[in-house]
């Protein structure tokens, strides 16, 4: 058990401090609550409509915001309150397309002051109650498999070295401590089980019964399942009065915990829960339509099996399909050992009362757990959390732990328990390191050699933001394929916390019509106020229409002030800019014989396309594109997809420059093309800018691909090779 507590320990502190503030489960609003306690000493009411509410967590059960508000009482939670910040970017997806952050990132130096201080001590309560639930958790399997004393390491590492449990453990959040309260009450319950009922022992059952009920509303569970063991454990010392006794001072010391808080409720809210209130003032979550079976299995049970054995974030972030259809098979798998585990007690009836109570107890417990579970998911939307489950702790090692063994009649217990150990250890840490922590970061910073390799804007926006560079992928847009563009951004040190610039790139054809956008902010995960003058890059892509005429496009860029804001105008005055003019390759298109071009050619290739003419530019400068537009007529369908290669050739029949590609950028195959067509294609050759001066040639044929087979040039019939010159043009100023 030290061993299981120490890895569970080490890896919660490494958890709570690489988990950002603010990233646990509504850890912010679970903080605002503790820090309301710890101010004000008293606890928040709801309102009695429907307006946002005063502590938005307000209407939970206040044991565990007591219990942080004494641990967080030294600190002054006023100072550095405002680097806990929601990013205003996030909205919950699972695709983490508006970013993963649910909170701006907070320089590492503002984490150990003032409130993020408080925030990270009432982490490490958390770690600190994770540590109870799985010692009491260990116990409770000790108890109930005495002639198995490996099965509770086994137990103990299946639950709290499950990567889900230590998140919860290790962020702000009710839910451990309930299970640590959980997995007492049990223990306490099965010492009723398999032995003499102590007075102290009923006092305490109670007193953990009302910390239940006083922690979270799921946590009535306990006291019901310790009701259900005191009445129905074995004839020991006494006939059934002293039962309802035992039972009586068990429902006292839980009244005397809870009891004030449900008086409180019916005094305010006319409900001894405060449900009603709750549906009120969380009107957003209560659920429109009816909880039908099927909601029941594609919405809730579909969440357990996402967020059991793993989620972080808002639950938002989860762990690859092929990690969770793993541990879920391992699961079903370890279920069939507990079948023929309980066979084989039922066939040689090794079983006694007191084992059965024991285990029929904390079964129930499971079962009332998910009955609640479900009730919640009837009323509500988004409530099949997996954390849910974690205060039937003990229930579900001990199950899980059997099943593995049942295969095997407990021979070799003590490497199954030691493997458990081993591999969940393994799993805590492999998967937030390779699947979560990556998408906690700070804003995205380029070199200053990227930055200097774009080209240079430096446009001024209202707010102390502006664009300092861009760049394209390319100089040309190929149809049917996809165009990268890059933005570097900047803010003043002083900019105004409150300007959110929301960006849209327009690819603009040279008609004026629309051809692709997107929308972004510069940095998805933080807004210009945190950049800290820092400049800032965002990559973007667009996937080019197959349509695209050839000709000069543009890339435009407009900046919002936020998402639904007016446009901004530059310090120039401007409301759009041209970040980049680029050469459309343009889309094979379909033409007619009289719009070729007046330089008739008759060369024919692979026996079934005519070149039917050839248009060149007379001269162009070094370092500009080369524009090579190609027209066929289909004399027979080909039987083949051609790629096209062109070459620009010196006088010593060098290839200086060149571009290899299909027709149309792929999207028009040769195959496609129908006999009798007149087709139109265009090939724009990047000249390098140290190009000598001088008469160059353009050469061109096609071949096969991956087999490279150059295919026949035929002029009025007489093979003339495999490429055809088509043309010279001038390179100069």
């Amino acid at each position: 058990m030290g061993a299981l507590l120490a890895l569970f320990v080490t890896i919660g502190l490494w958890y709570s401090i690489a988990i950002p503030p603010g990233e646990g489960v509504d850890e912010a609003a679970h903080f605002a609550y503790v820090r309301y306690v710890a101010d004000e000493w008293r606890l928040p009411v709801q309102p009695l409509d429907d307006t946002h509410p005063q502590v938005w967590m307000g209407h939970h059960p206040p044991l565990y915001y007591f219990l942080g508000a004494l641990v967080i009482a030294p600190v002054d939670t006023q100072s550095n309150l405002s680097a806990l910040r929601s990013n205003p970017h996030f909205r919950w997806d699972e695709e983490g397309d508006f970013g993963w952050n649910v909170m701006l990132p907070v320089p590492t130096a503002e984490r150990w002051r003032g409130a993020l201080l408080a925030l990270q001590l009432l982490r490490w309560m958390g770690i600190v109650f994770g540590a109870v639930a799985i010692r009491y958790v260990y116990a409770s399997v000790r108890l109930l498999l005495p002639q198995h004393p490996w099965a509770a390491l086994g137990a103990g590492a299946l639950i709290g070295l499950n990567p889900s449990f230590l998140y919860m453990a290790s962020t702000v959040h009710h839910d451990v401590l309930l299970s640590a309260i959980a997995a007492a009450g049990l223990y306490l319950m099965l010492t009723v089980a398999f032995g003499p009922v102590r007075l102290r022992g009923l006092l305490l059952l109670g007193l953990l019964c009302g910390a239940a009920v006083l922690t979270k509303l799921s946590g009535a569970v306990l006291p019901v399942t310790a009701a259900f063991i005191l009445l129905l454990r074995p004839r020991q010392t006494g006939d059934w009065a002293n039962r309802w006794l035992h039972l009586a001072a068990v429902t006292f010391c839980a009244l005397f915990v809870a009891g004030w808080w449900l008086v409180r409720n019916q005094l305010l809210y006319g409900d001894p829960l405060g449900w009603q209130m709750f549906l009120i003032t969380h009107s957003h979550m209560v659920r429109p339509t009816a909880f039908t079976w099927g909601i029941f299995v594609e919405e809730f049970l579909a969440q357990i099996g996402k967020t059991f054995w793993g989620a972080f974030g808002f639950m938002h972030i989860l762990l690859p399909v092929w990690m969770r259809q793993i541990a879920w098979s391992l699961s079903a798998l370890a279920a069939l050992g507990l079948i023929v585990q309980c066979a084989r007690i039922i066939r040689t009836k090794r079983w006694d009362k007191s084992t059965g109570l024991a285990w029929a107890a904390i079964c129930l417990l499971l079962m009332l757990l998910f009955a609640s579970f479900v009730r919640f998911a009837q009323s509500t939307l988004g409530a099949g959390h997996g954390r849910y489950l974690f205060p039937g702790a003990t229930t579900i090692g001990a199950l899980l732990i059997v099943s593995l063994n049942g295969y095997f009649y407990w021979r070799g217990e003590r490497m199954i328990s030691l493997a458990a150990l081993v591999v969940m250890t393994a799993y805590a840490i492999f998967a937030p390191v390779r699947y979560v922590l990556p998408l906690y970061r700070l804003p995205d910073l380029p070199s200053a050699a990227q930055v200097a390799g774009a080209r240079q804007l430096d446009i001024a926006y209202p707010g102390g933001f502006r664009l300092m560079a861009a760049q394209m992928s390319s100089a040309v847009v190929i149809p049917g394929q996809g165009l990268d563009a890059t933005t570097y951004w900047q803010a003043d040190a002083d900019v105004a916390s409150d300007i959110d610039p929301y960006v849209t790139l327009s690819l603009v054809g040279s008609d004026g019509g629309l051809l692709g956008s997107t929308s972004f902010w510069p940095e998805i995960a933080t807004v210009p106020s945190v950049w800290d003058g820092r400049t800032v890059v965002n990559r973007q892509s667009f996937y080019v229409p197959p349509d695209v005429a050839a000709g000069s496009v543009l890339m435009r860029m407009e900046v919002l002030a936020g998402r639904e804001g007016s446009v901004l105008s530059t310090s120039n005055g401007e409301e759009s800019v041209t970040l980049a003019e680029m050469l459309a390759l343009g889309a094979v298109v379909q033409v007619d014989a009289a719009s070729l071009p007046i330089s008739q050619r008759n060369e024919v290739f692979a026996g079934a396309l005519r070149l039917a003419g050839v248009t060149l530019p007379d001269t162009i400068a070094p370092g500009e594109i080369l524009p090579v537009q190609l027209f066929w007529e289909v004399l027979s369908s080909p039987s083949a997809d051609y790629t096209i290669f062109v070459h620009l050739v010196d006088a010593n029949d060098q290839i200086v420059a060149q571009l290899d590609r299909p027709p149309g950028g792929g999207i028009s195959p040769t195959t496609s093309w129908l006999t009798g067509m007149f087709l139109q294609d265009t090939y724009p050759i990047p000249l390098p800018s140290e190009l000598a001066d001088g008469i160059y040639r353009v050469r061109f044929g096609l071949y096969t691909w991956p087999d490279l087979t150059r295919q026949p040039v035929t002029s009025n019939g007489s093979s003339i090779g495999d490429s055809v010159v088509i043309g010279q043009v001038e390179i100069g100023p």
